[in-house]
């Protein structure tokens, strides 16, 4: 499944926001990382490993998720290309 577009949707006010990104650019699964641990509820960053086709490249994607469609936080270039079905897990340290 080719992912182009991360979204965040607020179901009390109706308010959507959308990044979309290039043709044939993919997506990974979007994590969503709270900015503290006593954070209000969605306040925090969305990660998402992102494929470049245009560059066979990949870069980790970092949103603040209350503006999915901003400035990213940060972006971060992943040294090799990872595959756009590629998934994760995280466990603690």
């Amino acid at each position: 499944m080719w992912v182009d577009a991360i979204a965040h949707i607020d179901f009390k006010t109706g308010k959507r926001s959308v990044r979309t990104f290039d043709s044939w650019d993919a997506a990974g699964e979007p994590v969503f990382l709270p900015r503290s641990a006593s954070a209000p509820e969605g306040d925090g960053y969305i990660l998402s490993v992102v494929y470049r086709a245009a560059t066979n490249t990949s870069e980790l994607l970092i949103l603040n998720a209350q503006d999915i469609a901003g400035e990213p936080a940060a972006v971060l270039k992943v040294p090799r290309c990872v595959p756009a079905t590629a998934h994760g897990n995280f466990v603690a340290a």
